[in-house]
């Protein structure tokens, strides 16, 4: 068993890697209008094509020293970056899921499905978060090639894998993640609303209305709720920051949103055994003593 545990271990931290390398030309050309499926990567300063020997996630930016090979250029370590966090949310996702849930609790007899179903819609869901906060730190947008298709494949995969919201029936699976996609979208609608009448001017764009839809399609209202208000938390303190050193009031709202919906997605039990036993028990404790 240690054996089958480490190779589905190793196998997705290796695939996690090689999808942040497809990643990375997803945020490069999607805001384009370029085709992501074809065509070499090449050094955008002498254009010349990258051999596949230095285009090995990670492993060949470190022996490059994060340039090109052929001119010196700087290659950004940002590269680099997505490629570890794709692969680290990847072997993440399969230990709690695969191991822990599947192979742990369920055996291998019952490991394909529903187990390894949840685990490629949710793996799949942290690629889309991790696309659409660099697309949105870059061009201040998110695409509705991320969300549109995000959402309809969020509630096909509600009907589909009815455990990814603690169910077993298709049409209550169904149902939770339409009432999260009109719940995240609603939600932020409301704010977009809110703010033009109070401060007279946009204070979500649509793009992060759609966002939040497809993020309350796999977590739920309950989950893109708590997104929402955790966003809202890391993004003052990020944004505190921000207005101190930058001397910026503007910061995209996105890559507070994918933090929160990765914290939900990652460690929703733990958020909600702290705000229902451990924050209340705290609180008692504190007022009593």
């Amino acid at each position: 068993m240690l054996f089958v545990e480490t190779w589905i271990l190793v196998s997705a931290i290796g695939f996690g890697a090689l999808v942040g390398s497809f990643l990375n030309v997803v945020i490069l050309r999607l805001p384009q209008g370029r085709t992501v499926t074809r065509g070499r990567s090449h050094c955008p300063k002498c254009n010349a094509t990258i051999a596949w020997y230095d285009n090995v996630p990670v492993v060949s930016w470190l022996v490059l020293r994060g340039k090109c090979r052929k001119c010196g250029t700087s290659i950004s370590v940002r590269y680099a970056m997505v490629e570890t966090l794709a692969a680290v949310a990847t072997g993440y996702l399969a230990y709690r899921v695969l191991i822990v849930d599947g192979v742990r609790a369920e055996g291998l007899e019952s490991f394909w499905y529903p187990t390894a179903m949840v685990f490629a819609v949710q793996v799949t869901f942290v690629y889309a978060l991790i696309a659409a906060t660099f697309i949105d730190l870059d061009h201040t947008i998110i695409p509705d090639e991320i969300t549109k298709p995000g959402m309809v494949l969020g509630v096909a995969a509600g009907i589909a894998v009815p455990q990814l919201h603690q169910t077993t029936s298709s049409l209550e699976g169904g149902g939770l993640a339409l009432l999260g996609l009109l719940a995240g979208a609603g939600f932020i609608w409301a704010v977009r609303i809110g703010g033009r009448f109070v401060f007279r001017k946009e204070a979500m764009g649509f793009g992060d209305v759609k966002y939040m839809g497809l993020i309350g399609s796999i977590l739920g209202w309950e989950g893109v709720v708590m997104t929402f208000f955790l966003a809202c938390v890391i993004g003052s303190v990020i944004g505190i920051f921000v207005l101190v050193v930058k001397k910026s009031r503007y910061i995209p709202f996105a890559p507070f949103l994918s933090a929160g919906a990765a914290i939900m997605l990652f460690f929703s039990d733990e958020v909600w055994t702290f705000l229902r036993e451990d924050y209340p028990a705290f609180i008692q404790r504190l007022i009593g003593g």
